[in-house]
Parts: C-alpha cells; structure tokens; sequence
C-alpha cells in the first residue's frame, strides 16, 4: 500500500460510511423541530417562540412583517430593518397555508440539507470522527432557532452551506495543496457568508479578513493567482450584498432604514453601556411617534459627540466586550489552536483569517448579543474546533482528485438548500397573493409563562 492510498484510508475518504452519516443528521433535525413543538426548549426558543408556537418578542415583530408583506405587498418599518428574513417567513407561510408549524419544517429541512452537505465536506477533509463531531456540536444551534421566526434560521443555513463550500475551497486547484484555493469553491462560499451575515448581522469583519487570507495565500502562487482569487471574492461579495439591495427594492418600506439597529450599538459603545440603554434614551429623548430614520439620526449625531469628548470611554467599551468574549470561549480558542497545528497549509488561511475577522467582530458587536450575535459564524468557528480532531495529518499527501470529485455532491447539496432559501427569499413573495387574516397559531392550547425574558446581554450569555 503506498503513502496515498493509506492517507485516503486513514482520513475517512468519501465511501458509503460518509453518505449514512450525512443522511442521519438531516433526519435529526426535522425530528428536533417537532420535538420543540410539543416540549419546547430552554432559553432563546422559549424567550422568541413561547411554547415552541407562539412568536414573541422580536420574532413576533418579524411574524408581523411577513404578515404585513402578505397581505399590503410591503414590508412594514420594522422588518424592513433586515428584508431577507421578513421576505423568508413570508414565503413560507404562502407555500404553508399561513400555517407556523409548516414554514418551521420548510425551515427545518433546508436547515438539514445544509447541515448534511457540511458533513460529507468535512468527512473527506478532516475525516469521520472531526465530521460527527461538527455535526453534533451544530444540532445544538440548529435545535435552538430552527423553532422561532428569528433572524438566526436564515442566517445559520446560508453559514452553513458556506463553510461547506469553503472547505472544499481549501483543496487548492488542481488537488495540490501548494496552490492557490480552489476559486469556484471560495467564491460561492464567500458570497453566501455576506448573505448570511447581512441577514444575521454579527462579526462581518470575517468577511475582509477571509478575502485578505485567501489572497495572501494564492499570491504564494504567484501574482495571476491572486488577481484570480481577488475578482472572484469581488463578484462574490458583490453578488451577496446585490441579494439584500434587491430585497430591500422590492418589499422594504422606501422610508426605512436598513440595519436601523447599528445605530444604537454604535450609541451604546459610546455611552458605555448596550444598544438596550441606548435605545431607552433615544426614545427618551424623542416623541412616542419618531421613526427609526429620527433615532439613528439622533444616535449617530450623539455618538460621535461623546467619542470627540470622551474616546476613553468607547474604548474601555470594545475592551470590555473582547474580554467577555475571550473569558467565555478560551476552550474553544484552545482547542481551534491545535486544530491549527494540526492542519495542511493548505487550510490555515481559513482559520487564521477567519479567527482575525471574529476576534476583530466581538468587541463591536458581542455587548448587545452575546453568543447569539455571532449565529451566522457559529459554523465556522465550531468546524474550526472539531478541525483539532481531523484524521488525516498535515503531512499527509494533498488530496486526490478522486477524493476531491467525491465532495461534490455534498457541495452541490448545501448550494442547492442556500438557493432554495434565497428563491424563497426573492421569489415567492412576488407571485403569491394575499393569504388574507388566516390564523398562523394553533386553534387550542395553554400557554404558561413564569416569566417574560428581559432584554439585556446577561440572559443570552446563558446560551
């Protein structure tokens, strides 16, 4: 037996093996949905679906939107905030009926068929025990927001089918691992992680910091190589954000303001609190009738105001929140750090990059959302985790084409469901009518509620 043949054996190589584990986790996941329905879960699924059924909170708000877009063809002021996840629901509970169990299972199984995708990807690159590993760790997000109307659904399927895409990226073109990242892999990748991080805003600095990284990494090729993998990434990021703009054109309210909810991060980070205090003063500060356009306005003009006068205080804010962040998930670090050693240069820009873009993301972002922020780079760092466990050693032979070829179908997989969800998204609202005043909830039931979730960052943490 030579050395590549045994590598191929020893990392899992795609067999029939690869194809049942695959096919186990897409089960797993419709199955935890109905689950949820009659057991509801702890924590963000009992703060945004009480009892698993009832949207509350801000998954009410986007119930609300869709409704909104089905029945007066526009989005309202609220959901016009983040286009592409009002648009989803409402696709879905046009296909539906306006039944919410029925657009979750919509959700449910493109959540699946994207989750099966990235574990027969990650079976042939980092091998069967890393692969079960990945899909085990994501069941617990999945099983978590796959039961509400948030924003989380969408954003963690597209982050989803894009790491699965950008695993195959690292093969290098060719099959050789000295070359530059497979362009077609990464391009499709890239553009379906600015999808997914537009419609779950979070560390969107990993978008620059991935181009950065496989452009260093191709120019190791030589310059043709990284002006190669540099327009891709363009046209992929381009394309990504083209996807919200046309959303944007066609539902939202023209008078909105996209991402509305920056403004009272970035107020927050300024006063040295959270978007939550933030968002009390400026309604404070303005008659009950103000629209968002008005408090961004206000907390834009407020907060440069106190960086001028008070810089000190920004940054003891974005300290802050980069040492909560690092004081909860240094394990994860740790362990993503012996992934590292452990992998082929040919796969170190991902999670170097990657890591730099998160790290450089959480002091902005993780003081309004905790954990819950970073949905859309959930994927990423728990396949970067689960990398430390891979079977085929660094210094192993760069993958055959026969292993390569064998990943395709799986990627074909996770593109396909991203597609889907991004039809829905563009798509269905245009041509479905109006579904009228029909009842989404179920007709019977009791509902206790202890408590109603208080906003703040402690409570998310929790997750």
């Amino acid at each position: 037996m030579n050395d590549r043949e045994g590598s191929a054996k020893s990392s899992g190589a795609p067999h029939r093996a690869v194809a049942w584990i695959a096919l186990a986790f897409a089960l797993v996941v419709p199955a935890l949905l109905l689950a949820a329905w009659w057991r509801p879960l702890p924590g963000p699924s009992a703060a945004y679906a009480l009892a698993g059924r009832v949207p509350w909170s801000d998954g009410s708000d986007y119930w609300s939107a869709a409704q909104h877009l089905l029945q007066q063809g526009m989005l309202d002021e609220w959901g016009s905030r983040r286009p592409m996840n009002g648009a989803f629901l409402a696709a879905r509970l046009a296909l539906g009926g306006d039944h919410l169990l029925a657009a979750l299972l919509m959700q449910s199984a493109l959540l699946a068929l994207a989750l099966a995708a990235l574990v027969g990807v990650a079976a042939n690159r980092l091998g069967m025990l890393a692969s079960a590993t990945l899909g085990a760790a994501l069941l617990a997000p999945i099983a978590v927001v796959q039961c509400t109307t948030q924003s989380e659904g969408l954003g963690l399927l597209l982050a989803i089918a894009s790491m699965a895409a950008l695993l195959r990226a690292c093969a290098g073109r060719g099959g050789s691992s000295s070359v530059e990242p497979r362009v077609t892999s990464l391009s499709i990748g890239m553009a379906l992680l600015t999808v997914a991080m537009i419609a779950r805003p979070g560390a969107l600095l990993m978008i620059p910091a991935l181009a950065v990284g496989a452009v260093v990494f191709a120019w190791r090729s030589g310059r043709r190589a990284a002006v190669t993998t540099a327009t891709g990434l363009v046209a992929a990021v381009a394309i990504g954000i083209s996807v919200n703009g046309a959303a944007k054109l066609l539902y939202a309210d023209p008078s909105s303001l996209a991402n509305a909810n920056f403004a009272g991060t970035l107020l927050g980070l300024a006063r040295g609190t959270d978007y939550y205090e933030a968002d009390a003063w400026l309604r404070s500060q303005l008659s009950p009738w103000s629209d968002e356009r008005e408090r961004s306005e206000l907390a834009y003009a407020e907060s440069w105001t106190l960086v001028r006068e008070q810089p000190g205080v920004l940054a003891q804010s974005l300290l802050r929140n980069l040492g909560r962040f690092v004081s909860r998930a240094w394990p994860l670090l740790a362990i993503a750090g012996i992934g590292l050693w452990r992998a082929p240069r040919s796969e170190r820009w991902l999670w170097i990059s990657g890591w730099c873009g998160v790290l450089l993301s959480v002091p902005i972002v993780f003081g309004d959302g905790g954990v819950r922020a970073l949905a859309a780079s959930w994927p990423f760092l728990l396949a970067s985790a689960a990398a430390a466990l891979r079977s085929r050693p660094a210094t192993a032979p760069p993958i055959s084409a026969r292993e390569l070829t064998a990943t395709r179908p799986f990627a074909a997989l996770g593109v396909g469901a991203a597609v889907v969800a991004l039809a829905f998204v563009l798509l269905v609202p245009l041509v479905a009518r109006p579904v009228g005043l029909l009842e989404s909830l179920p007709r019977h039931g009791s509902f206790e509620v202890d408590q109603y979730p208080s906003p703040g960052t402690e409570w998310v943490d929790w997750v």
